[in-house]
């Protein structure tokens, strides 16, 4: 099985974002993105989130319209590799606006609420090359009225009465301000965008982003800003096409290498029947990250179309197969046993039924791993599933509380994709092992008459 066997089709086109600062070889170079989301809790944008900040590499990922709310988790929208700021927009009949900033932890980022007010605004201090720098990302909601920009504008203005105590200050966000910013200087064409220009000058602002962030059939704006007070440390200010999940999954395919979030499951207990106090009433069951599913689907999908082709599956094995079901297992079943019990050689049928305890959480990963190799699977697709094997791991989620994530040395998980395709692999090999005998299969279970 080649690589160019399980290669994705061309993508769809994204939405733009706005790149500051690409990433080079120098260390010292930090990349920001700023990125409207209009909702983290929608998997799509949580998915172009994190194809963004893997595309580019970013270090600082300004998010507006986030549209949390306090029982989301950080870990359940966002990479976990990153430390995240919030501020969600409370009360209200449905969920909208909030801000937060996504920066890597060697930039050592520090919240600065006291700059914040009651503005839909994140004030952070970022430290690089021994620098240190004032972070801002605000999200003005349309038509605001006189208190939220008088707030926004009472945040900016503590904001400059403490630039001089750093390097430089960097704001961004989605302030949608009617504002012709290619002119020198910007024109404002309606109120309060001329307040917010004087804030700007205030704090010695430029703004850096030259192409529209925002396109429709009879418009093109710059909506989302990215301004700082030190332009000659912006190497370069752009907006991107935004990228969307296939990009992300291309990177894991080419790379060979999942990131340890999609490796990640939060194994949460549900309850069957008897005593609630019982633990072995409880059924454990898995969640994994989402795009790491729909990865998981595409790999699978290619993965079987070969071994069909092959016939590595044997024809006994009903499980997790198309066209195959309990009913395919019990009809070819009984009809065996029907034509023998009719035949004149026998009156009796000897069966041993077998079911293996665990079956799923015991398979070997480097048993496993011969066995695809064995199979055909070779190249960037065995190190792929080697990659998506190796380094799992899985915490308690119950009660609104988390453990710790512990490793999972074996085992394929139950409730991925790829779970039970990759079983099946694994007991391919079982009929061969019986002899004078018929063996039926459904995963874990046997039949063998």
């Amino acid at each position: 099985m080649n690589d160019t066997f399980w290669s994705l089709p061309p993508p769809p086109p994204s939405p733009p974002s706005t790149r500051i600062f690409p990433r080079q070889a120098d260390k010292n170079v930090v990349t920001f993105i700023c990125f409207n989301a209009r909702s983290l809790k929608d998997r799509k944008k949580t998915a172009d989130v994190l194809s963004l900040l893997t595309a580019h590499d970013a270090d600082v990922c300004a998010i507006n319209e986030t549209w949390l709310s306090p029982d989301v988790h950080n870990y359940e929208v966002l990479p976990r590799d990153y430390v995240v700021l919030r501020k969600d927009r409370l009360g209200g009949r449905r969920p909208a606006g909030g801000v937060a900033i996504a920066i890597r932890p060697h930039l050592q980022p520090k919240r600065l609420q006291q700059l914040e007010g009651q503005a839909e605004i994140l004030w952070a201090q970022i430290k690089a090359n021994s620098l240190r720098f004032l972070v801002g990302s605000a999200y003005r909601r349309p038509n605001a009225d006189i208190g939220y920009n008088a707030a926004l504008l009472e945040s900016l203005e503590l904001a400059a009465a403490e630039q001089h105590n750093y390097d430089g200050c960097f704001l961004m966000g989605d302030f949608n301000l009617s504002v012709s910013w290619l002119l020198e200087p910007p024109r404002a064409h309606a109120a309060p965008a001329d307040d917010f220009l004087s804030a700007f000058t205030t704090m010695a602002l430029k703004q850096h982003i030259k192409s529209p962030t925002r396109t429709t059939e009879n418009s093109e704006n710059i909506l989302d800003l990215f301004l700082s007070d030190v332009p000659e440390l912006v190497a370069a200010a752009n907006v991107v096409c935004g990228i969307s999940d296939h990009d992300a999954l291309s990177v894991t395919l080419s790379s060979a290498e999942l990131p340890p979030d999609w490796k990640t499951a939060a194994v949460t207990p549900i309850f069957k029947d008897g005593e609630k106090s019982n633990m072995q009433n409880y059924r454990a069951i898995s969640i994994t990250y989402l795009v790491g599913k729909t990865l998981e689907r595409i790999v699978r999908d290619r993965t079987v179309e070969y071994l069909e082709k092959e016939e590595v599956i044997p024809s006994c094995q009903h499980g997790f197969r198309e066209k195959r079901s309990c009913t395919t297992l019990l009809t070819g079943t009984i009809d065996n046993w029907t034509a023998a019990l009719d035949e004149a050689s026998g009156t009796h049928i000897h069966a041993v039924f077998l079911d293996w305890s665990k079956a799923f959480d015991k398979v070997s990963h480097p048993r496993l791993l011969s066995k695809l190799q064995y199979y055909g699977i070779k190249g960037q697709l065995l190190k792929w599933y080697e990659s998506f094997l190796v380094g799992r791991t899985q915490f308690v989620k119950f009660g609104g509380e988390s453990s710790e994530p512990c490793e999972v040395a074996t085992g394929v998980v139950q409730e991925s994709v790829l779970g039970p395709l990759l079983f099946n692999i694994f007991v391919a090999d079982l009929p061969e092992m019986v002899t004078n005998s018929t063996p039926v299969q459904y995963a874990d279970d046997a039949t063998i008459y």
